[in-house]
């Protein structure tokens, strides 16, 4: 009889010690065996262990989500873009009928926008640009370039930078205002360079490079205009988006 006694005592411990751990804190029963009590202790030091130990995984796990999610973002395509420019422009001697020698011109300045997509290595852009410069051997004057182009563009990782080659072609409008003649006449165009790229973020890159460009000879107001060539430094901002 009292091996019984002692059964259902424990039992009973151990029914207080579920109930506790569902949520009401753990008391000594009244009654209730060391060999009880100390089952009761062990289960409620195992609940907390419990736990701490789901509270640490729930964290790890919600840390590597967050990283999981920043890798993402970062490995993220973004092949479209735009990017605007700035260059120096040095026009070479062109050869103008009626006057004598060649006419010169001093350093100029324009800037340029693109819209491009990234294939890879490889873009493809249309570029809308625009150049000035003075005439500086025939009093006063300047010769206009404004082009609309398609460039091909590739780049070649080298460690942190780029090194890429440029060829464009495309129209360009030249307006050439000398002496008593003032026009222009719109002709072809083509353009070829090289530079180095530095992307600085992930959808954020600057390049600096020269490029050679062209045009036709023009007729304005029955005066020929030949070799109309140019040689520019360009600095670039490109954003990708």
């Amino acid at each position: 009889m009292k091996k019984v006694l002692s059964a259902v005592a424990v039992s009973v411990c151990v029914f207080a010690a579920g109930n506790s751990l569902a949520g009401s804190p753990v008391k000594k029963v009244d009654g209730c065996p060391d060999d009880c009590q100390q089952q009761i202790d062990g289960l409620k030091s195992g609940h907390a262990q419990q736990g701490e130990q789901i509270k640490g995984q729930a964290a790890l796990i919600d840390s590597q989500a967050k990283e999981i999610e920043r890798l993402r973002k970062e490995e993220e395509v973004h092949p479209w873009y735009v990017q605007v420019a700035g260059r120096a422009t040095w026009v070479g001697d062109m050869d103008i009928q009626g006057i004598s020698g060649a006419v010169e011109t001093d350093t100029g300045w324009g800037a340029g926008l693109a819209l491009g997509r990234q294939f890879g290595n490889f873009r493809v852009e249309g570029e809308l640009a625009t150049q000035k410069s003075d005439l500086k051997n025939v009093g006063s004057g300047d010769v206009r370039i404004d082009t609309a182009m398609l460039n091909g563009v590739y780049e070649y990782p080298v460690g942190p930078v780029a090194i890429y080659g440029t060829v464009g072609m495309g129209i360009g409008k030249v307006d050439v205002s000398i002496q008593q003649v003032d026009d222009s006449e719109t002709t072809f165009a083509y353009k070829a360079g090289a530079g180095i790229t530095y992307p600085f973020h992930q959808n954020m890159a600057v390049s600096v490079g020269y490029e050679y460009l062209a045009t036709n000879d023009i007729n304005i107001s029955g005066i020929e205009v030949e070799d109309i060539k140019s040689s520019n430094v360009v600095a670039a901002f490109r954003y990708f988006f």
